[in-house]
């Protein structure tokens, strides 16, 4: 069975309607894949540099595994149709032993070092999403991918 993690920054708990609807989503993954969600708090820091440092940090400390494939949230990322996600939720089902990391960065973007080979820069919309909402788009397009990889009918196209 696949690994999600899905890391996400929040300076305070999530708001009940984010907690109730990306529960909702977590739990309806779960029949595929095992799910697991770090909220990490962000450094305090204002100036960007010492912010990026200090998220680096959080990195090692959690250690994410360097074979895992890592999808940062991006507003410069690369944007994915629904059918496309299904496509990747194929091959995450195939094997078995994927491990997956999607990454919702604090408010001054991550700094480099989290970008390796293996990552990449995803994107949901040219807007700017609240953190929040974010997470529950992009847990929502996790279970829609596993609904298109399995044909069930969620996603009408």
């Amino acid at each position: 069975m696949p690994k999600i993690t899905i890391i996400s920054f929040h300076e305070h708990r999530l708001s009940s309607w984010v907690q109730e609807g990306f529960d909702l989503y977590l739990k309806r993954i779960s029949y595929w894949a095992q799910c697991e969600h770090l909220m990490l708090k962000p450094s305090n820091y204002k100036e960007r540099p010492l912010a990026q440092e200090q998220d680096w940090k959080l990195y090692h400390e959690h250690k994410i595994l360097k074979d895992a494939l890592v999808f940062i949230c991006d507003e410069k990322g690369s944007q994915k149709s629904s059918l496309a996600w299904g496509k990747l939720g194929s091959g995450w089902l195939e094997d078995k032993k994927s491990q997956i990391v999607f990454v919702i960065g604090p408010t001054y973007g991550l700094d480099r070092r989290w970008h390796t080979p293996r990552s990449t820069l995803i994107s949901f919309s040219q807007m700017t999403l609240p953190h929040e909402l974010a997470l529950i788009v992009l847990s929502e397009q996790i279970y829609r991918a596993f609904t298109i990889a399995q044909k069930i009918p969620y996603h009408l196209d």
